[in-house]
């Protein structure tokens, strides 16, 4: 009723009508051709009148010739902090969090919560990461003097052993640490992009990756193409971290397969 009663107090004004049909939408992208259909407006006489909305400060420009509803994108802004700090409410040792969670959260939907995504990132309210991930910038996580203990030793040993680090288990067992407590830290050290999982079993210190390039590298320059069993010499590993290192390494094209050898790409 409150919708009408705006559309009807907005009969006498052709952009007062235009902005009521916006107002219908708040959480969708604003083009000429579908609002031209929904308002009953030839799109040359509205794309004056989404100057003017845009001057007023009522519109605001999305990406692609398209704009936000400016009510819609305070809220949809609202919406995905509370999101986010929801999630990290749930679990304070997150740095980023999936868009998908975030989405759902914020119950925004498609090409406007991804198009909201870019539009917070240029104003710095969130960043966007690789991965399809968001951060809130400069957050900082707070470790308790005993996680902290645990986070920097798993940080330390796996740093020792690039190529051979030990099972969460083991390294659990031998510190007298719960198995599942480890598994939340080292889902931290993921997140922040300090380890990287290669495999379900298969966790690498991300320094591990460029030492195994360098390496590899170095002996493809001289003795040319190898095998992946001449890659696990090179690495001093075992083939549990030898090929799953090397199938990240090909999808990441820093080398190829070329039969029962990789070449450097």
């Amino acid at each position: 009723l409150a919708t009408l009663d705006r559309k009807e107090q907005a009969l006498g004004s052709q952009p007062d009508f235009v902005a009521s049909v916006i107002d219908e939408t708040p959480f969708a992208l604003i083009s000429v051709g579908d609002l031209s259909r929904r308002a009953a407006v030839p799109e040359p006489e509205l794309r004056t009148i989404l100057a003017g909305l845009e001057e007023a400060g009522a519109i605001v420009p999305a990406r692609g010739h398209q704009w936000f509803p400016g009510e819609g994108l305070a809220r949809a802004r609202r919406r995905v902090l509370d999101a986010l700090d929801a999630c990290y409410r749930q679990d304070p040792y997150r740095v980023s969090i999936p868009k998908l969670e975030v989405r759902d959260q914020a119950h925004l939907e498609g090409d406007y919560f991804e198009a909201l995504l870019v539009k917070l990132d240029e104003e710095g309210v969130i960043e966007n990461q690789r991965g399809g991930k968001v951060v809130l910038p400069g957050r900082q996580l707070e470790l308790d003097p005993a996680d902290r203990g645990a986070y920097d030793r798993m940080a330390e040993v796996f740093r020792e052993h690039l190529f051979a680090p030990p099972r969460l288990e083991d390294f659990a067992e031998q510190e007298g640490v719960a198995f599942a407590h480890l598994e939340r830290l080292s889902a931290l050290l993921i997140d922040q992009g300090r380890w990287i999982r290669l495999a379900p079993d298969v966790l690498l210190d991300a320094e591990a990756l460029e030492e195994a390039v360098r390496r590899l590298r170095a002996h493809f320059e001289t003795e040319g193409p190898f095998s992946a069993s001449q890659a696990k010499d090179i690495l001093g590993t075992t083939r549990k971290f030898a090929i799953p290192l090397l199938e990240h390494l090909d999808a990441q094209k820093i080398t190829k397969r070329v039969g029962d050898t990789r070449v450097m790409v």
